[in-house]
């Protein structure tokens, strides 16, 4: 049941995307292309420049007409437009007759052109049908009437033994001038992960009775139309052999985005590109134009624009770098890990704890290295779903080990609750390194609340709860009082600025995640002076001395004294320390804010011991900077 909950689970599917990332990353250099690899694509960019110089996107198809004119000159292999012309182009001369006939009621004739001039949509399919043109069209899962084409590509014919688990219901095409003109289109979707990361793609999907090959797919087509399908998965193209997956995806391996080829489109429409650029590539007219929103991060967390993906996908073709990720390892890992988990349990059973250790070293290094090797042969091996199960199978077995153990040996009790204690201490350092602050913060409010403590109790002020245990207690408890933070998201706890409302809402969840963390240890360990601290340093040290704090606006001496004393503490330590979200205060302006909030936030007690403290605290501050 735990492996058929893991392998359905969304969490392996996460974490098995990371690792790919990681070794994307990690054993793939993005810039050996750079020293191999000649670009076969060039990217005719419709850039900030070429919008200054021409007007806003989109242009007067006229214009369109024009550049591809001026790149077909220059011979490439084929020119693919990365743009969806769907509906009629209203700055026409026939269209802005129109509209004055059918809007305002006005006979309106433009004289002076001949009448080729009139229809942009006219002109740019002139263009298109003297050149090797690939159209765009978009598709979707869901019916949509006015999205109802009934152009069939003429590729489906060298593509119909291709299998896709890809369907759709609708698809948005250009003009019927436009899509007359050319031989050949393809669809331009993308769509990312569950993790919002873009990493592979569908190179077919089905509309009606057909087959609709990728954008990317399309323009490679148009070069070489003896595509050979070998296996449902194996496709040999263009003397090039590549694997999908069922589903009909590839992975993609993503080029460091200076490798690219851009030229843009306002040098080509001046005459600025020399035609060697162009001659015999396969060109791809898109937009970087941030405004355009087809932007993606990608596995090595890049941006690339959509006409960049589908300019990889074509290089990842010809120089066979494309990925392939079986279905079927995620399968094989799965059964394979539940295998080596029964062994683990038979070894565990046996108290043969040494060779469990070394099975278990053995199995990662041997799964890793393997991986490694696949991966570079552009194989993927799913390892996420050997190790994450593996992983949560061992954290499972070292909660059951401990459980015997405190059966066996209660005698040990205690030694185990300080064993408790300093993983608990590990797991603050974690969200202490969340919040990109470092040790010395656990470090000075440690001291910092002793020294409140002592100085109380030397004084006689509270002197009934401030034990010299009590003082030790609070003081290994008080490193606990954020440990709630490894709940709240990175790009909250690391966001270099103001919080708004929503995003200060979650970071107020922090004490009460502290305060379920700890809840679970005290279960284990009835009448725990220092988990009962840690609990309440956790859960209530941002409430306020006037009831205006969270989560429970506790009141005076409602709110625990250990509590009391780390919001002092705490607040005194953010307020002269560097954070992502400010640069540190003198010790006069944070000791001055300090003592304007006692009887409001602080306990005005301690705020009197902090005032004839103040000197020491600094001292503190200092040592461990």
């Amino acid at each position: 049941m735990f492996y058929l909950w893991t392998y359905k689970s969304s969490y392996i599917e996460l974490i098995d995307y990371k690792i790919y990332d990681i070794f994307s990353v990690k054993l793939i250099d993005s810039n050996f292309a750079k020293e191999t690899i000649t670009p076969s694509v060039v990217i005719v960019d419709i850039d900030q420049k070429s919008v200054d110089k021409l007007g806003q996107w989109p242009w007067p198809r006229i214009i369109d007409a024009q550049l591809i004119r001026k790149i077909n000159e220059a011979k490439p292999s084929s020119i693919g437009l990365d743009i969806i012309f769907n509906k009629a182009d209203k700055s026409s001369i026939v269209s802005i007759e129109e509209f004055y006939k059918q809007y305002l009621g006005l006979e309106v004739k433009i004289t002076g052109l001949q009448k080729e001039f009139f229809d942009n949509d006219q002109i740019l399919a002139s263009s298109l049908s003297n050149t090797k043109a690939i159209l765009a069209v978009y598709l979707r899962e869901s019916l949509n009437e006015s999205e109802q084409c009934n152009f069939v590509s003429p590729n489906s014919i060298f593509i119909k033994d291709a299998k896709t688990s890809y369907e759709a219901a609708s698809m948005l095409c250009n003009v019927d001038k436009l899509h007359n003109a050319v031989s050949s289109f393809g669809f331009v979707n993308t769509k990312v992960d569950k993790d919002g990361i873009f990493r592979r793609t569908p190179l077919f999907i089905r509309y009606k009775d057909s087959i609709i090959p990728a954008f990317s797919l399309a323009n490679l087509l148009e070069l070489d139309k003896d595509i050979k399908f070998l296996s449902p998965n194996k496709i040999t193209l263009l003397g090039e052999t590549f694997y999908t997956n069922d589903e009909s995806q590839v992975l993609l391996q993503f080029y460091d985005k200076s490798w690219y080829k851009y030229i843009s489109a306002k040098d080509i429409l001046e005459g600025n590109v020399p035609n060697s650029e162009l001659a015999g590539k396969i060109v791809l007219i898109g937009s970087s134009l941030i405004g355009q929103q087809d932007r993606h991060i990608v596995s090595t967390r890049q941006v690339l624009n959509g006409v960049d993906i589908h300019a990889t996908v074509i290089e990842n073709i010809l120089n066979e770098h494309l990925r392939w990720q079986p279905l079927m390892f995620k399968t094989i890992n799965t059964l394979l890990g539940f295998v080596i988990s029964v062994f683990m349990l038979v070894m565990i059973w046996k108290k043969a704890y040494n060779t469990f250790a070394l099975v278990s070293v053995a199995i990662f290094l041997a799964s890793f290295l393997l991986s490694i090797i696949y991966f570079k042969q552009g194989i993927y091996l799913s390892i996420g779903y050997l190790w994450f199960p593996l992983v949560l199978y061992y954290f499972l077995l070292g909660f059951i080990m401990l459980y015997i153990s405190d059966i066996e040996k209660k005698e040990f009790f205690k030694e185990l609750s300080r064993s408790h204690a300093a993983a608990l201490d590990s797991m603050v350092m974690v969200a202490e390194t969340k919040d990109f602050e470092t040790g010395a913060h656990l470090i000075r409010t440690k001291k910092y609340i002793k020294l409140l403590a002592l100085h109380l109790k030397t004084n006689g002020i509270y002197s009934d709860i401030l034990t010299d245990d009590y003082i030790d207690i609070i003081y290994r408890a008080s490193p606990l009082h954020d440990i709630g933070k490894v709940g709240i998201p990175d790009a909250i706890l690391q966001k270099p600025g103001k919080l708004d409302f929503s995003e200060y809402k979650i970071m107020q969840n922090h004490p009460y995640l502290g305060m379920k963390i700890i809840s679970n240890a005290i279960k284990a360990y009835n009448n725990n002076d220092f988990l009962t601290a840690a609990y309440n340093i956790a859960y209530y040290h941002h409430e306020k001395w006037d009831g205006s704090g969270y989560p429970q606006k506790l009141k005076g001496e409602d709110i625990p004294l250990e509590a009391r004393l780390m919001a002092l503490v705490d607040v005194y330590d953010a307020l002269i320390s560097k954070r992502c979200y400010k640069e540190p205060y003198s010790f006069s302006k944070s000791e001055e804010i300090i003592i304007k909030a006692k009887a409001e936030h602080f306990d005005p007690k301690i705020v009197d011991a902090f005032i004839e403290l103040k000197d020491e605290f600094r001292e503190i501050a200092k040592e461990f900077k």
